[in-house]
């Protein structure tokens, strides 16, 4: 009732006004667990949209389902986050998809995670993903990410930087943690005066956030008063970092001010926000799930029995040594050693044998430990099946017990990834290999992590005892399978059980319906609690059979249809005269019959239950044109062994639960490639990642002079003319095509190009440039080379009505009596091309010939590349014209004349514009291209040309 009217307070306003109207006939049926369409208000019916209902269904779904099925769940042992140490092995390993990266795996047992497995049911991984970080917080990279998109929104917004969104955004990280941000004290005044002396009774008690060495400070003076040691405290630091020295609120830079290089920092920045929630949400929702929750509607899928039945190999043979009748109908029954499961019964039910003891209410990990040390119950062994050590890895619990052991016992013996026994050795501290160690068992410990109490053989003692823990998810063979790691059991060796309070009241619990027969009754108390406990967790175990029961029938089912169609889909194809096209249909639906249907949509109306026994019928009957008539036999025993279970699972309640759960938990084995290789964050502010050059040969540049298409304007795109698209890309593209992340590609010539290696246009993310000091000029034919002329283009009206603005100026504060002399012509030249122009340049810019004095015509008449205008500006032949006179006159008139001289060049502002924007000074040249290059290709380049 309570999380209904949590849900409550999100719907309402999501539902729209309307809902206020029969807000209780909502909430009745949120809290309802079984919603039957008959039963349904008609106002609700009728008073909610097609996306109110969806809403509906998804939060009665999450209530009654989705939610108790993930807060039932363990972290670090049903599910979990991959560390980097693991996404690194599973990447060298193998495939390692973005989903299995940044998404909760289901794990196989304690810190050992599926090798390629994730949750199917989208609304199943969220829920878990959500509880994983909340559990676990964000690893490093993760941290990194977090922080980079938060820089990256503060970048993108507008406004003072401090109070930017994304920088009160981290203010509230901040100060969620205990922290203030530099700047934000007036804030905290507030704060202070509204909360009274909260704030100073918190600082003189809550030091947890300081410093490792305001922590020494404090110890230090542990023995003085409480009030004497905080304001010595504060004095001491405050004298050396300045502000008020508050140990509890040292101040964190604001969000721009962040160094993302500085290791020690970001080292502290995230200790200290790692397990926020604010930090988690902001990822979670700007990250992780809009990058890696689109999931596609179908798939291709096998199991099992696919690869292990019929279908594939005509004989099979199999060994278990803890063998189970769930068996696909292909392998026939299995053939159990008699007597085998009785004498385990009564070995785990002998007192003498069994012994229990049950932690008090307040337990913890420690708490559990120390009880398996203590030196009265003289354990050699402890075995975790219930998986209750969490949050240490076995190193640690080693390290832990070997300080708590009694002074008999000089090691450890764990056991690490892939059942490697190493014994930690008390007086030194180090560890080695068991069987390098020469420790006898009698002198040793040994702990058994829950993935390693099964298979796993360690040599005890004959008198030995050991510690075994129950969780609450055992079945009856894992709680054997535990106590059987003491081989000679019932023989001298003997077990000591570990509960915890809340196991054993759900054990009661859920025994309570149990009727205790005549000779339960007359059991001593000792053997009562062992018969409970074998009673419960077989119990446990029917549950779980029934579970992998309904799976088992649905592969049995699918396999009666899939193996008659893959036997005519090879058929077909394996046929010397097989056409794809006439073909088409028959193999679409042989493949349909290995196609799993994905799609999670929610209901847009009051959803109607349907059965699992009414889904597989409906399989069947699409799919019956692959069944054969001896199939449709086995089908029909399959059915009515279907039915006979669940008659006996509806006479314990179970039926309904297992089908729900049979969907929750279903998991799909990933056989996608990955789309991107891990990022590992060395400089935070930066992406670091594919940096490696590609190295190329000069003959590429002769190779790549195919073109993109005919037009001008991609006159110097190269591309390789090879159209094989395993071939390397060309080294260079064209500079047009440029742009830093998140911005602008800049209008550049298309005859300049940029190295793939200086900065590739693939790459993602902010990234630190190279410096660009090496051009690189190569021409791929003379033949093709031609001299152009390239005025500034009439159609871009921004760039002419800039450069007439500028010539404007020019001409109104040099030419002051009308007109601009020769001199002053050539000085203006050298400065705009920074250049030093000789006479004879200077001759050929102003179109005089350098040897007659005769005007030449203004270049551009051989039109230019796709940027270019055509023709030349209008006043470029008058300029020409009184140039050409002034030069062949010699010039050198006085600089205050009236304009009469023979050294006037330019006479009017337009002469200039034409000088200035026409192509004698923008000449280009095609087949002649420019690319920026790399220092190192600039070596070895001027080593080629230098050979």
């Amino acid at each position: 009732p309570v999380l209904a009217d949590w849900m409550m307070l999100y719907l309402s306003p999501e539902l729209g006004p309307g809902a206020l109207m029969f807000s209780r006939v909502v909430r009745s049926h949120l809290a309802s667990s079984a919603v039957v369409a008959d039963s349904v208000p008609p106002e609700l019916l009728s008073g909610l949209s097609a996306r109110g209902w969806k809403l509906l269904n998804l939060a009665h779904d999450w209530l009654h389902v989705l939610l108790p099925h993930c807060l039932k769940k363990i972290s670090r042992v049903h599910f979990g986050l991959l560390s980097p140490e693991e996404m690194a092995t599973m990447s060298r390993d193998g495939v390692l998809p973005r989903s299995r990266r940044y998404l909760a795996v289901p794990f196989v047992g304690k810190d050992t995670p599926s090798p390629s497995s994730e949750y199917a049911h989208p609304d199943v991984a969220i829920g878990l993903t959500i509880l994983a970080y909340r559990y676990e917080g964000l690893r490093k990279p993760d941290f990194g990410l977090a922080l980079q998109q938060l820089r990256f929104a503060m970048e993108s917004e507008l406004g003072v930087e401090g109070r930017r969104p994304a920088s009160l955004t981290w203010v509230a990280w901040v100060e969620h943690s205990g922290r203030r941000v530099r700047g934000t004290k007036q804030r905290r005044a507030q704060t202070e005066e509204s909360e009274g002396g909260s704030v100073h009774a918190r600082r003189l008690t809550g030091a947890s956030n300081a410093s490792p060495a305001s922590r020494r400070m404090s110890s230090s003076l542990s023995e003085r008063s409480a009030n004497d040691a905080a304001s010595e405290a504060e004095s001491a630091i405050g004298a050396a970092i300045g502000g008020d020295g508050d140990i509890n609120m040292w101040d964190i830079l604001p969000l721009h001010l962040l160094d993302m290089k500085d290791v020690e920092y970001m080292e502290m920045l995230f200790d200290m926000l790692t397990r926020s929630p604010l930090a988690v949400r902001f990822y979670l929702d700007t990250l992780v799930f809009p990058e890696t929750t689109a999931h596609q509607n179908s798939k291709l899928s096998a199991n099992g029995q696919d690869l292990g039945g019929e279908m594939l190999f005509s004989r099979r043979i199999a060994f278990s040594g803890t063998p189970s009748s769930l068996l696909p109908l292909e392998m026939g029954e299995c053939a159990h050693q008699l007597g085998d499961d009785a004498k385990m019964l009564r070995t785990l039910t002998e007192p003498g044998v069994v012994s229990r003891h049950v932690l008090p209410h307040d337990w913890d990990v420690p708490t559990l430990l120390a009880a398996a040390a203590a030196a009265e119950l003289g354990a050699h062994a402890l075995i975790d099946c219930g998986a209750l050590i969490t949050g240490m890895n076995n190193i640690e619990v080693a390290q832990h017990l070997a300080a708590i052991l009694p002074e008999r016992l000089e090691g450890v013996v764990y056991l690490e990834q892939g059942g490697h026994k190493k014994v930690l050795l008390r007086a030194t501290g180090s560890t080695m290999d068991l069987e390098r160690s020469g420790l006898p068992p009698e002198r040793r410990f040994s702990f058994y992590d829950q993935v390693h109490t099964t298979g796993t053989d360690i040599k005890h003692v004959p008198n030995a005892v050991a510690c075994l823990t129950i969780g609450k998810d055992m079945t009856f063979r894992d709680y054997a399978q535990g106590a059987y790691r003491m081989r000679g059991i019932a023989t001298g060796q003997r077990i000591n059980l570990l509960m915890v309070p809340e196991v054993d009241e759900l054990m009661r619990r859920e025994l309570r319906g149990v009727g205790p027969t005549s000779e339960f009754e007359s059991m001593s108390d000792e053997e009562r609690q062992l018969h409970s406990l074998v009673c419960w967790l077989t119990l446990n175990s029917l549950d779980s059979e029934c579970k992998q029961f309904n799976f088992l029938v649905q592969q049995d089912l699918g396999n009666l249809y899939r193996r008659t169609a893959l036997s005519q889909l090879l058929q077909t194809v394996l046929d010397p005269k097989f056409s794809f096209d006439s073909s088409k249909a028959l193999v679409a639906k042989c493949l349909n019959c290995f196609r799993e249907e994905l799609s999670v949509d929610v209901p847009e109306s009051v959803p109607r239950p349907e059965s699992f026994t009414t889904k597989l019928m409906r399989a069947q009957e699409h799919h019956a044109d692959f069944i054969t008539s001896a199939d449709r036999q086995l089908l029909s025993r399959v059915l009515d062994k279907l039915r006979a279970v669940q008659e006996q699972q509806a006479g314990y309640g179970l039926a309904q639960e297992q089908e729900q759960e049979q969907e929750e938990e279903k998991e799909q084995e990933t056989v996608e490639l990955p789309d991107m290789q891990p990022v590992i964050y060395s400089d935070l502010a930066f992406v670091r990642t594919d940096e490696a050059g590609r190295a190329w040969g000069l003959e590429e540049l002769v190779r790549g002079s195919g073109r993109r298409g005919g037009s001008e304007q991609t006159r110097a795109k190269w591309v390789p003319n090879s159209a094989n698209a395993a071939s390397p890309p060309f080294p260079f593209y064209p500079a047009a095509d440029f742009a830093i992340h998140l911005g602008q590609s800049l209008k550049l010539p298309p005859s300049l190009h940029v190295s793939r290696n200086w900065y590739k246009p693939e790459w993602r993310g902010p990234r630190r440039l190279k410096n660009a000091v090496m051009l690189f000029e190569w021409m791929p034919s003379l033949r093709e080379l031609r001299q152009l002329g390239a005025p500034l283009p009439k159609e871009d009206a921004r760039l002419l009505e800039d450069a007439r603005r500028v010539v404007s100026w020019i001409w109104r504060t040099y030419a002051t009596k009308g007109f601009l002399r020769v001199k002053t012509v050539h000085a203006l030249l050298e400065k705009a091309l920074h250049l030093k122009l000789s006479s004879e340049v200077f001759r050929e810019v102003l179109g005089i010939d350098s040897t007659q004095g005769a005007r030449q015509e203004a270049a551009g008449s051989g039109g230019g590349d796709g940027r270019d205008g055509g023709g030349t500006s209008g006043g470029g032949e008058s300029v020409g014209k009184t140039a050409a006179t002034l030069m062949q006159d010699g010039g050198g008139g006085a600089d205050d004349g009236d304009g009469d001289g023979d050294d006037v060049a330019l006479r009017s502002e337009s002469e200039l514009f034409a000088l200035l924007t026409g192509p004698a000074l923008r000449a280009s040249s095609a087949g002649r291209n420019f690319a920026l290059v790399t220092l190192r290709e600039a070596e070895t380049l001027r080593m080629i040309i230098h050979a």
